[in-house]
């Protein structure tokens, strides 16, 4: 990191930051060119892995090229305002951001695809009731964070 004063190094900063987005913006490559969808998401953390859930429907590019194993890229930001300067090569940005790689693997399990749809929710403060089955045109995958750094400009 070319800044390495504004490098997030704490990991519970990293937390924080990522539990304050309100999207996630995937990028990954699918045989047409390189393709950046921004999703809701939900996130949590294991004693040895950081993982981020997202839902979408089978049908459409992100649907039909997000398989198990493909490797993706995202990008998560928030905290955004204007440093005013004195001059206009002197005015900044505030912000908090979070990029890294991860792995998507597609949920099967009926129970574990409820589970990742709750935490989905719950980021965004809501606690209704999951249905009995979850449709068949739902798919619910999970993305398992290989690398990870943030930067935040105050």
């Amino acid at each position: 990191m070319r800044r390495s004063d504004r490098e997030i190094t704490d990991p519970n900063r990293l937390k924080e930051v990522i539990e304050s987005c309100f999207c996630c913006r995937l990028g990954f490559f699918d045989g047409e060119g390189v393709y950046i969808v921004p999703l809701c998401f939900g996130y949590e953390e294991t004693e040895t892995e950081r993982i981020f859930y997202f839902h979408s429907a089978k049908e459409g590019r992100k649907g039909k090229w997000l398989h198990t194993g493909t490797k993706v890229g995202f990008e998560l930001d928030t905290g955004h305002y204007l440093k005013e300067g004195a001059n206009a090569c002197s005015y900044s940005a505030g912000y908090q951001s979070v990029i890294g790689t991860g792995r998507i693997t597609v949920i099967e399990d009926e129970e574990k695809k409820k589970d990742a749809l709750a935490k989905i929710l719950s980021h965004y403060g809501v606690f209704a009731p999951l249905p009995g089955k979850l449709s068949a045109k739902l798919l619910i995958y999970q993305m398992t964070v290989e690398t990870l750094s943030g930067k935040e400009n105050k």
